[in-house]
């Protein structure tokens, strides 16, 4: 495409919207230029902070020639009819996490891009964090050794706010509650890290009254490589980003903050064997969303394929689903290809 800005329409305009509206001011050669949601107080509080136009409707956006691409930031269950129509209509597609609830709507949300010619890019933002791109890197050169197994958790009380995101408080959007919110995170950073899973289970849980959808959730992953890692992910509990590789060379401990707070430990951690005392390893702090918006502008201007495109976003899907299937039957299930 033309040197000129990619034109974007975010939809959508919940906290998520501001924090990825933020990335995309960081983002040389991505604007904002129009956005929707049917608040109308809220639309035009957000058009007037970020200078774009505000649209009557979705239909509106996707008619307007002006228009490149869309930032979907809506719940999980409209995602797959408006990724399609964005696709019919010939814009570039940044949808968050996860891409769709079903895989059918996920595989959907794939084979409209990929007809229609546009990028999709799903939101799985967590692979842009430092040290979770320093440990793919450490683990490519062998620093580990064969890495055999895995723990990790993710929990963000923050994440549940009960009546003011009513939505993600419901069973059709989020059916394994926290591992559908942060614990999602850690399972997509597993997958980049290790490989496909073939194979999972879980446990669902539901501790505060208040909810109406699983806050507890502990489980298991197989992957194809023969690599086992225990996972959990909470809404109740205080937060806390924390992923274990355990190597037959060495140990590798990550604190994967996703920038603004302060990690509860180094974000990077090597113990080697025979060695008496871990090693921190040195991370550069980087802005995992304007990085991933950048990412982005990249794929739509033809620079780079998407870095987490739509059958990433799928394959996720697929590991949400039989973690669901698992926590209902009680045993391991397989996890069908995207």
């Amino acid at each position: 495409m033309s040197e000129e800005n990619i034109r974007a329409a975010c939809v959508g305009l919940g906290r998520w919207a501001g924090v990825l509206a933020e990335g995309v001011r960081k983002t040389p050669g991505l604007e904002i230029a129009a956005c929707h949601t049917r608040s109308d107080e809220r639309k035009e509080d957000f058009a007037r902070k970020y200078g774009c136009m505000p649209y009557p409707d979705y239909a509106a956006i996707l008619e307007d020639p002006r228009i490149d691409a869309v930032v979907l930031t809506t719940p999980h269950s409209a995602h797959k009819d408006q990724v399609c129509a964005a696709a019919r209509a010939g814009k570039h597609v940044f949808v968050e996490k996860p891409i769709a609830v079903t895989l059918a709507d996920a595989r959907a949300c794939v084979e409209a891009c990929e007809r229609a010619g546009v990028v999709l890019m799903v939101g799985h933002c967590w692979r842009w964090v430092a040290s979770v791109q320093k440990a793919k890197a450490l683990i490519g050169t062998g620093a580990l050794g064969e890495v055999t197994q895995a723990a990790g958790h993710f929990g963000n009380p923050r994440a549940q706010n009960y009546g003011r995101e009513i939505w993600r408080d419901d069973p059709a959007e989020s059916p394994l509650g926290p591992f559908t919110g942060p614990g999602f995170h850690l399972l997509d950073i597993l997958k980049y890290l290790l490989g496909p899973v073939e194979e999972a289970f879980a446990v669902l849980e539901r501790k505060m009254a208040a909810g109406r959808i699983p806050d507890t959730a502990s489980g298991a992953l197989r992957f194809a490589s023969g690599v086992t890692a225990q996972v959990s992910s909470s809404f109740v509990t205080q937060r806390r980003y924390q992923l274990s590789l355990f190597g037959t060379e060495a140990n590798l401990y990550v604190n994967a903050e996703p920038g603004g707070g302060t990690p509860a430990a180094p974000g990077l951690v090597i113990h080697r064997g025979g060695e008496a005392e871990p090693e921190i390893v040195p991370v550069e702090k980087t802005d995992m969303i304007a990085r991933h918006m950048a990412s982005f502008a990249k794929s739509v201007r033809g620079d780079a394929p998407p870095f987490t495109d739509g059958r990433e976003g799928a394959a996720l899907v697929a590991l949400l689903s039989a973690m669901l299937e698992s926590s209902k039957t009680g045993g391991w299930t397989r996890v069908e290809s995207a």
